[in-house]
């Protein structure tokens, strides 16, 4: 949960158990989104004013140069992709990535509509173990593949709908986007 002295989490008994910097770390913003536990333990923190980081190990917030294009925007999605461990955040600005690992490690690439997108407001990003990205936004659906093409979806060529709601995604057990 998110309070103004910021991010607690609870044991099933109700007790807390670790306040976000002891109660001396602040979010870049109090209104909470999404998050999301990347590979090496770091929790994401959407929100309102783009994303912080923070490392549960240490009880700090990671520094991550944020793109300026990132800062203003909401985040509503954000997961890892299984083959290059980079981070994907879904927002009202367009698909970013984050580099973990590699060459790239720390650099950031932003998607929109020029790039193949269907809308720029991301509602829901899912992973496939091909590597494969399906990204749902407000005008349809996106697959990214492994080679960086976009292929959109739309009603017509087989959606019953074009418009998705935010964190309204899954990745069936046979293999399904839904």
């Amino acid at each position: 949960a998110v309070f103004s002295d910021g991010l607690h989490s609870y044991t099933p008994e109700g007790r807390t158990e670790r306040i976000l910097g002891k109660g001396q770390l602040k979010l870049t913003n109090p209104y909470l989104n999404k998050l999301y536990t990347d590979r090496d333990g770091r929790i994401w923190i959407g929100h309102y004013y783009g994303i912080d980081v923070y490392d549960p190990t240490a009880d700090k917030l990671v520094d991550v140069d944020i793109p300026a294009a990132l800062r203003p925007a909401v985040v509503y999605a954000i997961g890892q992709s299984p083959k290059d461990h980079s981070i994907w955040i879904g927002s009202n600005k367009g698909l970013f990535q984050y580099y973990t690992d590699n060459g790239h490690k720390g650099q950031w690439r932003r998607f929109t509509t020029k790039d193949g997108l269907p809308n720029d407001i991301i509602c829901g990003l899912v992973f496939t173990p091909e590597g494969d990205i399906w990204a749902s936004t407000y005008r349809g659906l996106a697959q990214r593949t492994p080679d960086g093409t976009f292929t959109r979806y739309y009603r017509g060529n087989g959606l019953e709908e074009w418009s998705y709601l935010r964190g309204v995604y899954a990745y069936s057990t046979v293999g399904e986007v839904i």
